[in-house]
């Protein structure tokens, strides 16, 4: 059966691929630290079956806003980063 997310929901799926994706770019860590690995595949696994429980319609749509909030962060990043060169 497939199941809705409300905004919040999409909001809260974005945050955990977000998650995801930072400490899958940290191997070092997830390999040094047991506890940090499992709770890392327990997300995957987690947010795996809400995006296999979701129709491919609501699914594109949490990546579309995945990928939004990703170019938020480079954009606010990269204006935090122009600040400081221009404080030099």
């Amino acid at each position: 059966m497939e199941r809705k997310l409300t905004d919040d929901e999409i909001s809260h799926v974005c945050m955990y691929m977000r998650v995801i994706d930072l400490m899958g770019k940290n191997q070092k860590i997830l390999s040094e630290n047991v506890e940090i690995k499992k709770n890392y595949d327990k997300l995957c696994l987690t947010v795996n079956e809400i995006m296999e429980n979701i129709s491919d319609e609501l699914r594109d749509e949490v990546l579309e806003e995945h990928k939004m909030q990703l170019e938020e962060i480079a954009n606010e990043e990269s204006i935090k980063h122009r600040k400081k060169q221009l404080e030099k």
